[in-house]
């Protein structure tokens, strides 16, 4: 570059950058570009321009204000901020990246010139001297040419149109995405439901299948007995008496002979040898045939009971067949929303009132006859479970530390506490049963059980349990059904035996759960309240109800059941649903 295009471009160059805000699909898509910025040919570019003006020109600056175009070192930046806390600032990388694209840029042909204007169909770019020889465009018409300060926000305003077209085909893939995901969930959980109904159907058929073999045994060993028997018995009479009497003749002639005098072995030479011909006398018994019982293979080996089937439907739809569990979806009716204070965490019922724990360490009480919601309880912690027991009300809070049971009168007087140790901090829930509370330790895995004044009944191993949210129901007077969010595992736990009485994973992340004399009812974190029915004898999946209304920015967190009314806490919501229960039992 000459000293003479030095200094026109120079004298061109303003001593400050232009910025202008170019037009965006929305608001967080509004962006500064810098439009004429002068060339950063030495330090002195970068320098602060306050310290420029004081003739101080070795002070790099910082920070570049776009608001009032001055570049400022890191002193006169608190200054400037202090009265102009409000504007728009950018580093100097970005303002030396920003510059760089506006650096004049000379024309190829003509040196001293730079590129002043540019075509908008075929997009050349001239200086003043080539329009004197430039030819026709590419359509065979002149070129449209215009300078670059029209024509460039132009070609911008195209490539936005064209960034909001693409911004467009994003949302609709990630709604595509997020469906294809909800489906590969859903598909997911059905894949488990089908690996467990074949898992059932096989032990079902190998129970099958054993008991009759069991009772195959019975009756082979009942015949074969029987035969072994009269084998036995012909043996005893036939054989071995006669094998007696033998050798007992044998054994007196020996001796008669080895201990009788001479004229006493002639005298008694003729019975004895009468005696012994009377013995060899008639065939030896000969073994009796019998019916014998025997094993032979089936020509038709038994086959499995299930098969699959490839079906046409579109996902979700998928079934196999035969699957004897009704998984159709049913509706829930919606009788009311009552809000409440705070986010609610469970949900359990007593004399007609719903009794609701919240985030704000309170339980609130909402009566079914009036539907009024009223404080019940407050307290110091957060409130993760509430139940009322004998006219008493029954909280477990969480601290910093552990988890406490405070045990209150139904008028709000204080009577026990206790604390309950447990390693983890998520979610956790009590239950009663026979007059005893049952409480997951899930740092130990094992279920305390407590006498109503805290005093601990014993320990009960429980290896399904995680750290994750867990929450639990009495079954019955001697079990409780636990469900585990982080295993989405749902299984029963008899508290006299100790042991698991079944384990099932058809409901996917499982969060409230709760029972009845004979079905266990499960829901999770969805947005639509859904609710899955076990049996509470073996846990079979039996159907699968839910609310229609999808409500997106909310989830189920607890539920409980009173006859044919389901109560659920909505957590983001605010809101405890009541629904009419519409399955038959």
């Amino acid at each position: 570059m000459g000293p003479k295009r030095t200094a026109e471009t120079l004298s061109r160059a303003a001593n400050c950058v232009k910025l202008c805000k170019v037009e965006a699909t929305s608001a967080e898509e509004e962006e500064m570009i810098i439009v004429e910025c002068p060339s950063l040919h030495d330090q002195t570019d970068t320098a602060c321009d306050v310290c420029v003006r004081k003739d101080i020109h070795d002070q790099l600056a910082t920070t570049y204000c776009t608001s009032c175009s001055t570049k400022f070192c890191l002193k006169h930046l608190q200054s400037h901020d202090d009265c102009f806390w409000d504007h728009v600032k950018i580093d100097m990388e970005e303002y030396k990246q920003q510059a760089k694209k506006l650096e004049p840029r000379p024309c190829s042909e003509h040196p001293d010139l730079e590129y002043s204007m540019g075509c908008g169909v075929c997009q050349v770019v001239i200086c003043n001297k080539c329009v004197s020889n430039l030819g026709l465009c590419t359509d065979g018409a002149p070129h449209r040419l215009r300078s670059l300060e029209d024509l460039v926000p132009e070609l911008y305003q195209e490539i936005s149109e064209l960034k909001t077209l693409i911004v467009n085909k994003e949302d609709v893939l990630s709604t595509v995405f997020k469906e294809t995901a909800k489906t590969i969930s859903d598909f997911e959980i059905e894949t488990k439901m089908m690996v467990e109904l074949l898992r059932k159907t096989c032990n079902n058929q190998i129970n099958s299948i054993r008991q009759k073999y069991d009772n195959l045994e019975k009756d082979l060993m009942k015949f074969r007995n029987k035969i072994q028997k009269e084998m036995e018995h012909f043996m005893k009479n036939n054989v071995d008496r006669k094998l007696g009497i033998l050798s007992d003749c044998k054994r007196k002639v020996e001796f008669d002979f080895q201990n009788s005098h001479k004229v006493d072995i002639v005298h008694g030479y003729s019975q004895a040898f009468k005696d012994m011909n009377d013995l060899l006398k008639g065939d030896p018994p000969a073994l009796p045939s019998y019916n014998v019982v025997v094993l032979v293979k089936k020509e038709t080996p038994r086959d499995i009971d299930l098969k699959m089937e490839f079906h046409s439907n579109d996902f979700p739809d998928m079934q196999i067949a035969p699957c004897p569990a009704d998984h159709r979806t049913r509706c829930l009716t919606l009788l009311n929303e009552i809000p409440v204070s705070s986010k609610c965490n469970s949900i359990s019922y007593h004399h007609s009132s719903a009794y609701v724990s919240l985030e704000n360490n309170s339980v609130e009480r909402i009566n079914l006859d009036s539907w009024q919601c009223k404080v019940a309880q407050t307290t110091h912690n957060r409130v993760n479970d509430a139940a009322v027991f004998n006219r008493k009300i029954y909280l477990l809070e969480r601290n910093l530390k552990n988890f406490i049971v405070r045990v209150y009168l139904l008028t709000g007087r204080s009577v026990v506490s206790w604390d309950h140790f447990d390693g983890s901090n998520k979610f956790n829930k009590l239950t009663f049963v026979d007059n005893m509370i049952v409480i997951p330790d899930r740092a130990t895995k094992h279920l305390v059980v407590y006498t109503l004044k805290g005093d601990v009944v014993k320990n009960i191993p429980c290896d399904l349990l995680s750290e994750d949210c867990v929450t639990l129901c009495a079954a019955d007077s001697d079990s409780v059904v636990v469900s585990d969010h982080q295993s989405s595992q749902i299984f029963k736990v008899s508290i006299s035996t100790e042991k698991v009485v079944w384990t099932t994973k058809c409901v996917r992340n499982p969060q409230g759960i709760t029972c009845n004399s004979s079905h266990v009812f499960a829901t999770n974190r969805s947005t639509r309240t859904r609710i899955w029915i076990l049996d509470s004898g073996n846990g079979e999946l039996l159907a699968e109800i839910s609310d229609p209304i999808e409500r997106p920015v909310s989830n189920v967190f607890d539920l409980c059941l009173e006859k044919k009314t389901l109560i659920v806490s909505r957590h983001n919501e605010k809101k405890v649903l009541f629904y009419q229960l519409n399955w038959v039992m």
